[in-house]
């Protein structure tokens, strides 16, 4: 049993700094804009048409990687995307430019990398699907989340002290540093208890199941289509897929603008990328809280805190498109109150976006066999729709500016909570029946 315990936290360990190691190569391409902007001449509708362009291959890639995952073992796909993501952001560094061959070569690039990390996150909740039983998924989930909270805030603090060397060695840099990472974690990263020589977890309390996991998430069809005409048939699959959508939409907003929106209101290059750090940071406070609570105090049930945590995030989104209304109020410099409503968006905002976005209700709904499938639609529908964080977010701060534009995302998020709601009821329902 020790064996196991410590095998299973080195697995976890390496699951989380490796899906970290992915926004080295992620969270770059915002960091970037301000240079690419100042050196290259680079407009904010064609950054945002090649980050947009970018999320919907991310997207498409999600529906692929997710059956492939399940069917050769989230191991393998997770360091296919990684030395990918690698390879073609090391080339954006060497090839990419602002006009010309160099502006085809950032948009097909960056496409290519998005692709390639695609395979990322299914990957990763496929392992720890074998690592964890069910009644811990919400725990286990919330503490992988982390990797993409933190993972942000690191990406942007590493960013912030590549600035002063120029925009190339915002891609080459971080290209170098998840290449050795990857080589570091290849002989730590178990893909299940066999592949470690161990057996298979106990689950304590396995009556702590979701309504979800009892249609048959273990026992889906071997085939692909199998796995996704019985996910699809769920209606609350499908309201978690509505969810995913306008969460996901509402986050990538922030990671792509949120360096560009602090320069706007003041800030520095380097500075706004520092600024940008505590919205993930936050973010993954609130996740680890939200899952703790959904598996210990509510026993498996993620409803209450999907509505409770989107409503102070609609609330938050509200505050910043009246910044200065809020300062009044408080009594604080406009900077300081921007930068408080940002840390409090992401607290409230990344908790359900991690438990819809691929994360515990796809564990939940798939189990083991279909883990990764079920957290390649939630992606896929998510990005599809976070399509619109780049040019769609660029149309609208520059016709409406970011006030406005904040308090579209804020009525999102609020009528996220009401679907949130339909959501809990209809799995209260199930339970009892």
């Amino acid at each position: 049993m020790a064996s196991f315990a410590r095998t299973r936290g080195v697995t976890l360990a390496s699951l989380i700094v490796g899906y970290m190691g992915y926004y080295l190569c992620r969270q770059n391409f915002s960091a970037a804009y301000p240079l690419l902007h100042d050196q290259l001449g680079l407009g904010r509708a064609t950054f945002g048409a090649v980050a947009s362009t970018g999320t919907l291959l991310y997207a498409l890639g999600k529906v692929v990687a997710g059956p492939l995952t399940d069917s050769h073992g989230g191991r393998r796909l997770f360091f296919i995307g990684l030395f990918g993501s690698v390879v073609a952001t090391m080339m954006i560094g060497l090839l990419a430019g602002g006009a010309g061959a160099g502006l085809v070569a950032l948009f097909v690039l960056w496409s290519v990398n998005r692709l390639f990390q695609s395979a990322g996150w299914g990957g990763v909740l496929s392992v720890l699907s074998r690592w964890y039983p069910r009644s811990s998924y919400g725990t286990a989930a919330g503490a992988l989340s982390i990797s993409f909270q933190v993972g942000g805030a690191v990406a942007a603090a590493l960013c912030a002290r590549l600035v002063s060397f120029g925009w190339r060695a915002l891609f080459l840099g971080p290209a170098l540093a998840l290449c050795a990472l990857g080589v570091v974690l290849l002989p730590t990263l178990h893909g299940s208890p066999a592949d470690a020589g161990l057996p298979p977890p106990e689950d304590p309390a396995p009556a702590a199941s979701s309504p979800q996991q009892r249609q048959g998430g273990d026992s889906e069809a071997a085939t692909w289509r199998g796995r996704v005409a019985s996910l699809l048939s769920r209606p609350a699959f499908l309201l978690v897929c509505a969810l995913s959508l306008a969460l996901t939409l509402v986050r990538e907003t922030f990671n792509t603008w949120l360096p560009a929106y602090f320069t706007d209101i003041g800030a520095s290059a380097e500075v706004a990328s520092v600024k940008a750090a505590l919205f993930p940071l936050l973010g993954a406070v609130g996740t680890l809280l939200g899952g703790f609570v959904s598996d210990r105090l509510l026993g498996g049930r993620r409803g209450p805190v999907l509505v409770v945590f989107l409503l102070g995030a609609g609330v938050s989104l509200l505050g910043l498109a009246h910044p200065a209304a809020v300062a009044a109020a408080c009594g604080l410099p406009l900077p300081t109150t921007a930068l408080a409503l940002t840390g409090a968006t992401g607290f409230f905002l990344l908790a359900p976006y991690s438990m819809v976005g691929g994360g515990v209700l796809a564990l939940d709904a798939g189990g083991p066999a279909a883990a990764a499938t079920a957290a390649g639609l939630l992606d896929a529908v998510g990005y599809l729709g976070a399509t619109l964080a780049g040019i769609g977010v660029a149309e609208a701060v520059s016709h409406l500016g970011w006030g406005p534009s904040f308090a579209v995302l804020g009525g999102l998020v609020l009528g996220a909570a009401l679907l949130s709601v339909v959501l809990w009821l209809l799995t209260e329902r199930r339970r009892t029946t």
